[in-house]
């Protein structure tokens, strides 16, 4: 702990962080968000350290503090690094704000209790009525969350209940982690999904190269599933279907483009029909034909 501190509070570093920062954001204020935050989450140790300095740096390019608010240390298994887990840095419910702010936006967002108040309208109008108990009174547990932008006369809403955001926290790769965001700062994170959901439906215009990267950054600790692949019998399927004229009927044969090739692939013995891939040799067999006959 001693090591990791002094190297991060060392000139040499905070030299390198200062080129990183935005003009807003002193080094003093930086670095001593940054040893709290390590001093706090005794776990980013055993983690491989030139992870953790490079989540230092690039959380410092993206002029967020890691403060558990604007951004967070997060731990996760990691088989090519030092010792099985590195750290990353990811951006929180402020940062979106931070983010939202430079396009005009003022982005709010809040969990929903057991005991609050609340009731809301999507659509043309969106509109939204949130009344927690009095101060002092349990609100019980967290069964939702909601975000507003508002820019002008614009007004854009976004609400996810729990099991939502539990899909959201079941493919993140910190979900469980002892001191990772879904376990410390749950309802921040409640907020950040719901921000991040509302996000992708504001209509921003051009994004800097800042917001890019911290939005990257967002989503890079998810792990979402992998869109289903045709195999190869399917994609010769595909390509014999669609093989034929390019043109209209009447075009000239000369000026008639042929798709490409479907790709390669073994043929398998049939069985009670043709399989797919004898389907495309057929296809390529006529269209080989009435090209011959060209």
């Amino acid at each position: 702990m001693m090591q990791v501190c002094e190297t991060i509070a060392s000139d040499g570093f905070k030299a390198k962080v200062a080129q990183a920062l935005p003009e807003n954001v002193s080094i003093e204020r930086f670095t001593r968000t940054a040893l709290t935050a390590v001093q706090t989450n005794p776990e980013l140790i055993d983690t491989d350290h030139a992870t953790l300095y490079n989540a230092v740096v690039k959380c410092a390019q993206d002029g967020l503090l890691p403060d558990g608010r604007e951004a967070a240390f997060v731990v996760f298994n990691d088989k090519k690094a030092k010792g099985g887990k590195r750290t990353q840095y990811m951006p929180m419910i402020f940062g979106l704000r931070k983010l939202a702010a430079e396009h005009g936006f003022a982005l709010s967002a809040y969990t929903v209790h057991e005991h609050d108040d609340f009731t809301y309208a999507l659509g043309m109008w969106p509109s939204v009525n949130h009344q927690p108990p009095k101060l002092g009174d349990a609100r019980g547990d967290v069964i939702g969350a909601y975000a507003v932008a508002t820019r002008g006369d614009e007004k854009y809403l976004e609400v996810m209940d729990r099991a939502e955001i539990e899909k959201v926290r079941a493919v993140s790769r910190a979900a469980t982690s002892t001191y990772g965001p879904w376990v410390n700062w749950y309802e921040e994170q409640c907020k950040k999904t719901v921000g991040r959901r509302l996000w992708k439906t504001l209509p921003l215009g051009p994004v800097s190269e800042r917001s890019d990267s911290v939005i990257r950054q967002i989503d890079s600790e998810y792990v979402l599933p992998q869109e289903p692949r045709m195999s190869v019998e399917e994609a010769n399927l595909s390509a014999a279907l669609n093989a034929g004229p390019q043109a209209s009927d009447d075009s000239p044969d000369d000026l008639i483009e042929w798709p490409d090739d479907p790709v390669d692939a073994p043929v398998e013995e049939a069985q009670t029909e043709l399989t797919f891939a004898e389907q495309a040799e057929a296809a390529q067999r006529k269209r080989a034909a009435a090209g011959a006959d060209s």
